[in-house]
């Protein structure tokens, strides 16, 4: 990924093939990355102007518009080794949005500087889309699905998708969550030597490690399964409804068990968490 949007953005020639780029381009693969620290946000934004071919007199008629957005006030005028990170981040944005590209790449940046920031980017982003062309890298399905018309998926230098935003990332996601299919087979070998049919395994998935189980362990979820829209690829959709399956072994005679789950985000955060004993479902013996 890295080496392909450097060869759009002119930084890496490539070794053989052909690259076509028809129009000026802006990169923001690193934010701030030609910025001298030396300098004063001032002299930096008239140096960038410098690098991305535009003359001294155009960036004097769009200074005003790029200080407005970057919003760092008088700091403008001291040296950006003082600035801090966020600072940092948004004259670099400003000044990347603001020099009239026709094709603008964006590599992850929406990801950093505070959320009000965020917005403003993703607002002009939209804004540029409708006339120029956008070509936007990130690893956030949510973000592709609402900035996008066409979503390529590569890995390891292939495209293994290509198409609308909601094709492609639902494809992505069932890949990432369900992952190789191989590992079910193994959930009809159990110890007590009884097998489980195929359809009631369908959908099911191994247990990961980094899921933590509790109880005496006479009873242990061997696999999950979460279906939503029909699909069991562990995706759930947003104001729909779903299912959370556990399939579990018990090693042991149980009279009255109960089984929970808790749902977090990606970052460890605690969505929604519930068991049979409050829902009042008894799990036969």
């Amino acid at each position: 990924k890295s080496t392909l949007l450097q060869l759009i953005a002119g930084v890496v020639r490539p070794t053989e093939g052909v690259l076509n780029i028809s129009g000026r381009v802006s990169a923001l693969l690193e934010l701030g990355a030609g910025f001298n620290g030396d300098c004063t946000g001032r002299e930096n934004i008239f140096m960038n102007g410098a690098i991305m071919g535009i003359s001294q007199g155009e960036i004097e008629n769009r200074f005003d518009d790029i200080l407005r957005f970057a919003d760092i006030g008088p700091f403008i005028d001291q040296p950006v080794k003082t600035y801090s990170s966020g600072m940092y981040v948004r004259l670099a944005f400003a000044v990347a949005v603001h020099v009239s590209p026709d094709i603008l790449l964006v590599d992850e940046a929406l990801a950093v500087g505070d959320l009000r920031f965020q917005q403003k980017c993703i607002a002009r982003i939209r804004e540029f889309c409708e006339r120029g062309t956008v070509l936007f890298v990130s690893h956030d399905p949510a973000v592709v699905k609402e900035l996008c018309s066409r979503v390529l998926w590569v890995e390891g230098g292939r495209i293994r998708g290509d198409g609308s935003p909601r094709e492609v990332v639902d494809r992505y996601l069932a890949y990432v969550y369900e992952g190789e299919r191989a590992d079910a087979a193994r959930l009809g070998s159990g110890s007590s030597g009884d097998r489980v049919s195929e359809d009631v395994l369908d959908g099911f998935r191994p247990l990961e490690a980094v899921c933590r189980q509790f109880g005496d362990r006479r009873v242990v979820i061997e696999a999950l399964r979460v279906r939503s829209r029909g699909g069991t690829a562990g995706v759930l959709h947003s104001g729909e409804p779903c299912e959370i399956s556990l399939y579990c072994r018990a090693v042991e005679s149980v009279s009255r068990p109960v089984a929970g789950f808790v749902l977090r985000d990606r970052l460890g955060r605690e969505l929604l968490a519930d068991n049979t004993a409050l829902l009042k479902q008894d799990i036969p013996p």
